[in-house]
């Protein structure tokens, strides 16, 4: 039986439709840079000043930690300081794995992300993380309202990976 008869046969028709599927899953599913993306989470974040001044805080810092525990969902160790005095705590930040696709470049990527505090806080516990890898940037938000507009500073960073 020749190939172009066997794909007209209802058997020939599946097998093609199977694979099709199959090919579609694994491009869709494809992770080039998602761990370059939760690398870039890590880290020590200072909110941007001019955000400080809008919000009428002194500053604001965050400390993203590595991983603690990798399946389907990630779940981080953080610490939030928010200064004069409104804040200092210990948060853990969960979030499904980062997805980047196919992408061949690395570009701006988006959590949503569940955070747990020790105390109460005015962040919702509910909130999207927006990172932009080429500025260094981060954006909390949640329902059009801004929670944090931070960059990473790469020096102290650093300094914790030793």
């Amino acid at each position: 039986m020749k190939a172009v008869e066997f794909a007209k046969t209802k058997f020939g028709i599946a097998i093609i439709i199977i694979a099709v599927c199959m090919i579609i899953w694994f491009v869709s599913s494809w992770n080039v840079h998602g761990e370059e993306y939760e690398n870039f989470m890590y880290g020590y974040w200072v909110a941007d000043d001019n955000f400080c001044e809008e919000s009428e805080i002194d500053s604001m810092l965050l400390f993203i930690g590595r991983p603690s525990k990798k399946s389907s969902a990630i779940t981080r160790p953080a610490h939030m300081i928010i200064t004069d005095d409104i804040m200092n705590q210990k948060l853990t930040i969960s979030h499904p794995k980062i997805k980047s696709g196919l992408s061949r470049k690395l570009k701006s990527f988006s959590v949503d992300c569940e955070i747990e505090f020790e105390e109460e806080c005015q962040i919702p516990n509910k909130v999207t993380m927006d990172f932009d890898i080429c500025k260094g940037s981060l954006r909390m938000h949640k329902d059009g309202n801004l929670y944090a507009v931070m960059h990473k500073d790469h020096e102290i960073t650093e300094k914790f990976s030793n």
